[in-house]
């Protein structure tokens, strides 16, 4: 603990001084020289109450200063820490704080430390960080397959700086896309390398992508996730896709244009580097989903890439088919060539979906995706009852919200809930926002995700979703 002691006369009132003070000997007009010697004798700073405002004022400052530079360089900075804290930044007395750092695992830096971090030294031709060269050089834009200790196969991919791998481990971080690794990544390229590069590369410098380059030298920045569809297992036996929309399920990047930012972001919110001369022509006024896409069993940040779109989330009240041919009309106006309409056809019969499946797998393509006709999002609003206790990365943390309908009905949402809604979850009794696609045979919302705080509202507030009991569950 900080200890300060005031003498002489203050023009501020001693109780709030002492709530502001560091640790010194803070001398008012009048001092006297006993105070001064027993400062001497313990070896006590002795500052005027000036000098004590300035050093005070220039702390705070330092304090804002290093917060901002860490936002800005892709860090949340947080006041305690938790499982998925990366840093712990000390000062002189860091105190209970180190012991808490080691029980978690958490990684130590001086204050000095964390400029130090930021500094990755890349070599374009070699792929070295820091002079230390990983294990395997993949070529930037290419991939390559590895296999687990149980056998499963996933494929590694280098798109600019940014290393990804199809594991469940490297999907499911909540670490930006540049700072992510696995076991696979570590194994391919080395443990030292992939330490150096996923601490790096998530406090790398956002630079400008100039014509005909990778985009690599931009940062991820983390933004708020974007509202997309997400899909779910198809069940042959319970689902007749007859009059459903088929399209090809494309092996690329999962990819939301933001058309105000002018900026790729993933379905975490965070964005994907693209050189300027890609999106130059992308609409800017239509919100779209899509994927990166190089090709069938190819991924290559080159031109051969393109932008396959599927969706227009920015008409989320509208039904498919009507955000279908209005995306559709959007892209083929849109004066780029990176940028290309994914075709949908309509089911026939199941006979018609296993002939356009064995068809696309004969080309070497991934599979299919199935869509409903007439889907969208439903928003409703719940009131909160309960928390329950997270695991894993969350422990100690909201694992999910326990929730009440306006029917009645209770269950749980725990997707879309931010590290920091975990940490200070809504209160309970509170009303909030989430989001679903449909109601199961139960009446309850089929995958519900947490949109946010309903501050306006005071009760709960169903979807009303057509024919949504009539569908199986």
């Amino acid at each position: 603990m900080s200890v300060v002691v005031f003498t002489g006369t203050l023009s501020q009132p001693r109780k709030d001084a002492a709530a502001e003070a560091p640790c010194f000997l803070v001398c008012g007009a009048k001092v006297g020289a006993k105070k001064m010697e027993e400062a001497a004798k313990l070896g006590v700073a002795t500052l005027t109450e000036q000098q004590w405002r300035e050093k005070l004022a220039a702390a705070d400052s330092a304090a804002d200063e290093a917060t901002a530079e860490a936002e800005a360089r892709g860090f949340r900075v947080q006041p305690r820490m938790t499982k998925i804290t990366t840093f712990l930044v000390c000062g002189d007395k860091a105190g209970q704080k180190l012991k808490e750092a080691q029980k978690l695992g958490v990684t130590v830096l001086t204050e000095g430390q964390p400029s130090k971090k930021r500094a990755v030294e890349y070599d374009e031709e070699t792929g070295a960080l820091n002079g230390i060269e990983p294990k395997v050089l993949l070529v930037d834009g290419a991939f390559h397959d590895v296999k687990s200790a149980s056998g499963s196969m996933y494929i590694v991919k280098r798109l600019g700086r940014v290393y990804s791998c199809s594991c469940p481990a490297w999907r499911n971080q909540r670490h930006p896309p540049t700072s992510r690794t696995c076991k696979h990544l570590k194994e391919l390229l080395g443990v030292e390398y992939e330490t150096v590069r996923a601490r790096g590369s998530a406090t790398a410098p956002r630079g400008t992508a100039s014509a005909g380059d990778s985009g690599s030298s931009r940062a991820v920045v983390k933004t708020t996730a974007p509202k997309v569809l997400l899909a779910k297992k198809w069940e042959r036996e319970k689902d007749d896709p007859v009059g459903w929309w088929i399209s090809e399920k494309l092996d690329g990047v999962r990819a939301f244009w933001d058309c105000s930012k002018k900026i790729f972001l993933s379905r975490l919110g965070n964005e994907f580097p693209a050189p300027s001369w890609f999106t130059a022509g992308f609409p800017d006024d239509v919100h779209l989903d899509g994927e990166l896409f190089g090709g069938r069993g190819a991924f290559q940040f080159t031109e051969k890439l393109v932008y396959k779109v599927f969706d227009a989330p920015s008409l989320k009240t509208k039904q498919f088919e009507e955000r279908m041919a209005h995306a559709k009309g959007v892209v083929d106006k849109a004066s780029s060539k990176y940028i290309k309409w994914v075709e949908h056809t309509k089911c026939e019969s199941l006979a018609h979906l296993d002939r356009v499946f064995n068809k696309i797998e004969k080309l070497g393509g991934e599979g299919l995706m199935i869509r409903e006709p007439g889907s969208n999002f439903h928003d409703g609003e719940v009131e909160v009852l309960a928390y329950e206790d997270g695991e894993g990365k969350y422990v100690g943390m909201v694992g999910a919200l326990r929730c009440r309908m306006a029917s009645g009905k209770m269950f749980k949402v725990a997707s879309g809930l931010s590290d920091a809604q975990r940490d200070k979850p809504p209160a309970i009794g509170s009303i909030v926002v989430y989001k679903c696609q449909e109601l199961t045979n139960d009446g309850i919302p089929r995958f519900p995700v947490f949109v946010g705080l309903a501050a306006d509202k005071s009760r709960p507030k169903d979807p009303v979703i057509a024919n949504a009991l009539d569908q199986d569950a």
